[in-house]
């Protein structure tokens, strides 16, 4: 399986190269590697999302923020990674 970043992930991974502590970059690559070995359970507590998001799943990078992400037949689309909880 491969991992895709639609162009807003893209640009949440560059926000987190510039300015996320080696924590927060630390803990997100260890939620990729997760999804690439286990897309619906291991690390960082995944999670189905509902409504308008049914089909994707979350994990928690922060409080705020979330790696939201559609597994498909052969590869893993990451929709976003910064801002799925603005208001926390």
């Amino acid at each position: 399986m491969e991992i895709i970043y639609s162009p807003k992930a893209q640009k949440d991974i560059e926000a987190i190269k510039k300015s996320s502590s080696k924590a927060t970059k630390n803990r997100f690559e260890r939620i990729l590697k997760s999804i690439m070995d286990t897309p619906f359970g291991g690390f960082a507590d995944p999670e189905p999302l509902k409504y308008n998001l049914a089909g994707k799943w979350s994990r928690e990078l922060s409080k705020k923020d979330r790696v939201v992400y559609q597994v498909n037949e052969d590869d893993i689309y990451v929709l976003s990674i910064l801002g799925h909880y603005n208001d926390k």
